[in-house]
């Protein structure tokens, strides 16, 4: 596993708690929404293209896993 919380730490909901809370806070690019349920997240995008929405999704996913990996990175 190379970043995240790993299923089964006794301190994993709180983990999980602590770094998502940036993330149901955070700006996402334009177009961009997320939906976070238990330990699912989705990110669901829409613009005038089919092109449009899906580099507004990738923008807003790859903010979303290197938030998460930067925060993963930092716990000791």
């Amino acid at each position: 596993m190379s970043c995240g919380v790993p299923q089964g730490l006794v301190f994993g909901q709180l983990l999980w708690n602590i770094g998502y809370d940036w993330v149901l806070r955070g700006e996402l690019p334009s177009g961009a929404d997320l939906t976070c349920y238990a330990d699912d997240t989705l990110v669901t995008a829409r613009g005038s293209s089919h092109r449009e929405a899906a580099l507004v999704a990738t923008a807003a996913v790859s903010q979303v896993v290197n938030g998460i990996c930067a925060w993963a990175w930092r716990w000791p």
